[in-house]
């Protein structure tokens, strides 16, 4: 992928607690890469505003599915996601309608 163009997006919660960054591949529109930056437990309130700004932005380009890195310690709460093992690591693959609630469900966040 050395010669992919793409374009990458940080969001940063407007009291400074929280910050991840999305990335869209032009080879593949349809994806969206998900890298958490920072997650401060105590103030989720600012993290789901932030939550909310990153999901408008990869709804806005028409992405179907995130990708995000995970610990294997994360994956019971990755439900509807799709997993995939390497060497090293392990990609989640989730549908978008899905992202939100698996998560809040992996950062134990509760939902009404």
């Amino acid at each position: 992928m050395s010669d992919n163009k793409f374009k990458t997006k940080n969001f940063v919660s407007i009291d400074d607690a929280h910050s991840f960054e999305i990335i869209i591949y032009d080879e593949f529109p349809d994806y969206a890469y998900f890298t958490m930056i920072n997650v401060t437990p105590e103030h989720y309130k600012t993290f789901l505003l932030l939550l909310k700004d990153g999901f408008e932005y990869m709804s806005n380009n028409n992405i179907k599915t995130i990708k995000q890195m995970l610990n294997t310690t994360d994956l019971e709460f990755f439900k509807k996601s799709t997993i995939s093992y390497f060497d090293n690591y392990v990609i989640v693959s989730t549908n978008i309608e899905y992202f939100l609630e698996e998560i809040c469900n992996g950062l134990g966040i509760q939902r009404l």
